[in-house]
């Protein structure tokens, strides 16, 4: 119920065709329970008497009854499915929303595989629910408590059969839901785990064949393939075979009506009509039965699809997320006092007890090893995540305490691997900010060193990108990534070892033009190049801050960063003298 209770914002809006749809449905179902009643009349007014106008008369009574159902039935299907779309559509929508909204970690917790899934075949699931609760859900229970009650009323005795057997059959099915929908949610994870390789083989399929390991991945493959199929088959078979050992049990249900019914019309007790009135409930009763396979197949799935669904709908939100909000232009200090942080689900911390300040339009240099918390600190400048200890201030402002759409408005953030999105390269750099000119382009574009390059290309700023930006190299998506950043004149500069593809000379002009703006820069980096220019570097090891300082200050304090320093110089010479 409070899986249920999540999704009622996306039901409600549907009420209307949902309403409709219900109503037609059960004017159809009442039609249907009256077939066998109209039949007594038929048969024991019209056929045994020989009476012509009798047998017309319900005859065309039972004709025009099948025309009317026909078109309620029809007209239902309309408004339920109408009905189904709008809310894949509303709940579809609201998944994407929350996971845009959600922190970070939130979103990391769940494999894109598993995202994917929950976005995709689990709202079909719970879609296909919606439609199949008006058509056959509730049509069917309808079914049967009528046609059990319409039995009694037509011959108690006669009945009495259905009302013992159709008990136990319900219990039986309640049983198999609860098993089944254990199963079909095993069946799901496993589907996950199976997209997920489908996914990474897709991806590294080079590599793949680079190393020789196709022979290892599709046994992987397999291997998951198989778990999957197993599963999906356990539930299946549960479902299935069911389902026909019910009907059975209500098959010989009516032979033990006919045998009575026999029996009793011999003794003239109850009229021809009247069994075939029972005998037809009962075989209504068996169809029901019989639409139950499938109807615990999707209500299983439904019902693990809706428990998944549920989890990202009703996860937290980061504050102020989305609200358009004025940024300050300003260049703010940086203060970061004994700075403290762990991944959610890691045991290690990778910032220990870290204490720094950058003042306002100052260049700091970040420098280390692989795993030594570089990128961890600019993701907690941008509040991608939160510290476990200590504060970050911009100014005086604590930056857990600032609303986070205006604390982003401040920053302009470039990853170390650059994200381009589906379209052109004004599309891409519009994502920095929305309303820009055509100047404001050009400019971030020239600070940025790929002004040239784009107007070399043939529809200028206008050219489309490939999927993942496949038609540019690293340096230029790189560049292309800087200069989305620039567009938003941010305060607070953040790069995260965005200038690793580009050669000596490209990076020496855009380190310049970042010179040049009036922001405060923070940059990753592993050349020396960045750091000789920095106002401060600060060099990080194993998470923590070992020594910071200008670049000659270190080069006399830190043995450290005079190997780096070192390294770097021999093999800068080695590929001059290459």
């Amino acid at each position: 119920m409070a899986s249920l209770s999540v999704l009622l914002p996306f039901l409600a809006p549907q009420r209307r065709s949902l309403g409709i749809a219900f109503g037609l449905m059960l004017c159809e179902a009442l039609v249907e329970l009256s077939y066998p009643l109209f039949m007594v009349a038929l048969i024991d007014r019209g056929i045994l008497p020989h009476a012509l106008s009798q047998v017309l008369l319900w005859g065309l009574a039972m004709v025009a009854l099948a025309l009317f159902s026909f078109a309620c039935g029809i007209s239902s299907t309309f408004f339920a499915s109408d009905a189904g779309q709008s809310f894949a559509w509303m709940a579809r929508s609201a998944l994407f929303e929350r996971l845009a909204r959600a922190p970070l970690r939130a979103s990391q917790r769940l494999s894109t595989a598993s995202l994917l899934t929950r976005l995709t075949s689990d709202v079909n699931q719970m879609q296909t629910a919606v439609f199949m609760c008006v058509r056959l859900y509730l049509r069917a229970p309808l079914i049967i408590l009528g046609a059990v009650l319409l039995a009694l009323w037509v011959d108690s005795s006669l009945a009495l059969v259905l009302v013992l057997v159709t008990p136990l059959i319900g219990l039986a099915l309640g049983w198999t839901l609860e098993r089944g929908m254990r199963l079909f949610r095993l069946a799901q994870e496993r589907l996950e785990r199976l997209t997920g390789l489908l996914r990474e083989n897709l991806n590294g399929m080079q590599l793949i064949r680079a190393y020789g390991r196709s022979g290892h991945e599709q046994a992987r493959f397999a291997a998951a393939g198989e778990a999957f199929r197993q599963s999906a088959s356990a539930a299946m078979r549960l479902s299935e075979m069911v389902v026909p050992g019910l009907i059975l049990l209500l098959n010989l249900c009516i032979l033990v009506i006919l045998w009575l019914g026999n029996q009793r019309i011999a003794r003239q007790d109850i009229s021809p009509g009247e069994v075939v009135a029972i005998l037809n409930y009962a075989t209504r009763i068996i169809g029901e039965f019989a639409y139950l396979s499938m109807i615990l197949t999707n209500l299983s799935m439904a019902k693990s699809a809706l428990a998944r669904t549920a989890e990202i709908l009703s996860g937290e939100i980061e504050d102020g997320a989305g609200a358009p909000v004025a940024a300050p232009t300003t260049a703010p200090a940086v203060h970061c006092e004994r700075l403290g942080f762990h991944y959610p689900g890691k045991g290690e911390p990778v910032l220990h007890d870290l204490s720094f300040s950058v003042r306002p339009g100052q260049t700091a240099v970040i420098v280390g090893s692989t795993g030594a918390g570089k990128s961890s600190l600019l993701h907690l400048l941008a509040r991608l995540h939160d510290a476990d200890s200590g504060r970050l201030r911009l100014d005086d402002d604590d930056i857990r305490r600032l609303p986070l759409a205006a604390l982003r408005q401040r920053i302009g953030y470039v990853p170390q691997d650059p994200m381009l999105v589906s379209g052109s390269i004004r599309d891409n750099l519009l994502w920095g900010k929305p309303d820009a000119t055509h100047a404001e382009l050009v400019e971030a574009a020239r600070r940025a060193q790929i002004h040239d390059l784009i107007l070399g290309l043939p529809q200028g700023y206008d050219t489309r990108l490939e999927s993942r930006g496949g038609n540019l190299s690293g340096g230029q998506k790189q560049r292309l990534s800087i200069a989305r950043a620039l567009l938003r004149k941010p305060g607070l500069l953040l790069l995260d070892d965005c200038t690793s593809a580009l050669d000596a000379r490209t990076e020496a002009a855009l380190l310049d033009a970042l010179d040049g703006l009036d922001c405060t820069r923070l940059l990753v980096s592993q050349k020396m190049t960045a750091a000789r220019r920095a106002d401060i570097v600060l060099l990080l090891e194993d998470g923590r801050l070992v020594a910071k300082g200008s670049h000659r200050e270190l080069l006399q304090r830190s043995e450290l960063y005079r190997r780096i320093a070192d390294s770097q110089t021999r093999a800068a010479d080695v590929l001059s003298h290459a």
